[in-house]
C-alpha cells in the first residue's frame, strides 16, 4: 500500500504545531465506515435557524471533487474561502500543486476520502452543535472566538493533532472520528483506549477543548503537576459550563467503570501525590501518567487514567464556587498554589 509523504501532508495543513507521522497513512486507510451518528451521550436541543448556522468549509470534498488537472485552477478559485493560517492554499505555487496533486491522486488517500465522505456525507448534526457550543462559549467567555470552521483529511493519527485552532478559525481532521469501526483490520496497531476516544460524540467536545485551551494562561515553566492538574481542571470545568447537557463520562473521556472507581477513590489518589510529593514536582516524566490518556494510572490496580485531570476538576470546580471569577478571569488567573489554597477542596473518602 502507498504512504504518502509527511512533506505532502504538511503542505495542506498547518497541523498546529505538532509533527505528523510518516506511518500514519498505513493505519488511516482503514479507518472509516458509515456512521449512524445520533449516539452522542447528550440531550437533543431545538434546531437553530438556518441563517445563524457557522458554515463548516469542506476543504477535502474541494481536493478530492477537483480532477487532478484542474486543482491549480480551483484552489485559485477558493482561495480567499480557505484563506487561514492554519491551512496552506498556494495556488501559485507549482511545487504546492504538484505536492497536493500527488496527495489527491494517491490511491491510498483517495480509498480515504471516499470512506469519509461516506461517513459524514450529512454533518447538519456537526453544524447545530458546533454553532450551539461555540455561541454558549463566546457568551461565557467574549475571548473564546471561532469564526470559521474547516474539515480537512490528514491521514495523520496523532491523538493530539484531531483538532486544531487559533484565534480565530478551527479545523477538524474527519477521518480520526471512525477508528473503533474497523475492528476486523486490529485497529492497526493503534492502542484500544485511543480507539475507544475515536468517535464522532467527541468532536464537538474535542472543538471546545481546543478553544478553551488556546485561551488559558501558562504558568511560568517549568509547570509542576498542580499546574498541569490546575489547567486540565479549568478545560473541564469550561467544558461542562459550555456542554452542560452532556454526561459527565463524556466530558471525562471514561467509560462508566472508571468514571465509578475515581469517584470512590479520590482520597486514595490524593493521599498518594501528597505522600510521594508529587504536587509540587515539576519532573514530567515523574507523574505524566497522571495526565496523558493511557489505559490506566499505573501506580493503582485497576484503575481510571488521567486520576491528576480529575482530581484538578474538582479542585477548579470547588474555587468556582467559593469565588466571584468569570470564567474568562478562571481561563486568565493562572496561580495554581493560590486556587487549590482558595478552594478548600477536600477529596471524598
Amino acid at each position: 500500500m502507498m504512504r504518502t509523504s509527511n512533506q505532502t501532508i504538511n503542505t495542506i495543513a498547518k497541523v498546529g504545531g505538532h509533527k505528523t507521522s510518516a506511518n500514519f497513512i498505513v493505519v488511516s486507510v482503514l479507518l472509516i465506515f458509515c456512521l449512524g451518528f445520533t449516539a452522542c451521550h447528550h440531550k437533543q436541543p431545538e434546531a437553530i435557524a438556518q441563517e445563524d448556522l457557522i458554515e463548516i468549509h469542506r476543504f477535502e470534498q474541494v481536493l478530492f471533487l477537483t480532477p487532478s488537472g484542474q486543482i491549480q485552477e480551483k484552489l485559485t478559485e477558493v482561495k480567499d474561502e480557505f484563506n487561514s493560517p492554519l491551512l496552506n492554499v498556494l495556488p501559485e505555487n507549482e511545487v504546492f500543486i504538484q505536492q497536493v496533486t500527488g496527495f489527491v491522486e494517491d490511491p491510498t488517500m483517495g480509498m480515504i476520502y471516499k470512506l469519509v465522505d461516506s461517513s459524514f456525507s450529512n454533518i447538519e448534526w456537526l453544524q447545530e452543535d458546533l454553532t450551539r457550543a461555540i455561541n454558549q462559549a463566546k457568551q461565557l467567555c467574549p475571548e473564546i472566538k471561532c469564526n470559521r470552521i474547516f474539515t480537512m483529511i490528514t491521514g495523520n493519527l496523532d491523538y493530539e493533532s484531531r483538532v486544531f485552532c487559533d484565534d480565530h478559525d478551527l479545523v477538524i481532521s474527519l477521518d480520526q472520528y471512525v477508528i473503533p469501526h474497523m475492528e476486523e483490520y486490529g485497529y492497526f496497531g493503534l492502542p484500544y483506549y485511543l480507539v475507544n476516544l475515536s468517535r464522532p460524540q467527541y468532536i464537538v467536545p474535542d472543538c471546545i477543548t481546543a478553544l478553551i485551551q488556546n485561551r488559558i494562561v501558562m504558568p511560568k515553566e517549568p509547570l509542576s503537576l498542580l499546574d498541569q492538574m490546575i489547567m486540565e481542571g479549568k478545560t473541564l470545568y469550561a467544558l461542562k459550563q459550555i456542554l452542560p447537557d452532556y454526561d459527565d463520562t463524556l466530558l471525562m473521556r471514561y467509560t462508566e467503570d472508571q468514571w465509578n472507581w475515581m469517584t470512590h477513590n479520590e482520597e486514595t489518589v490524593w493521599s498518594y501525590l501528597l505522600q510521594n510529593q508529587l504536587l509540587f514536582n515539576n519532573d514530567y516524566m515523574q507523574f505524566h501518567n497522571f495526565i496523558e490518556e493511557a489505559p490506566k494510572t499505573n501506580c493503582f490496580m485497576d484503575s481510571a487514567p488521567r486520576t491528576g485531570c480529575y482530581l484538578g476538576w474538582k479542585i477548579v470546580e470547588a474555587y468556582m464556587a467559593n469565588s466571584n471569577e468569570t470564567l474568562s478571569e478562571l481561563l486568565a488567573n493562572n496561580d495554581s498554589q493560590k486556587i487549590l489554597s482558595n478552594s478548600h477542596w477536600r477529596p471524598k473518602k
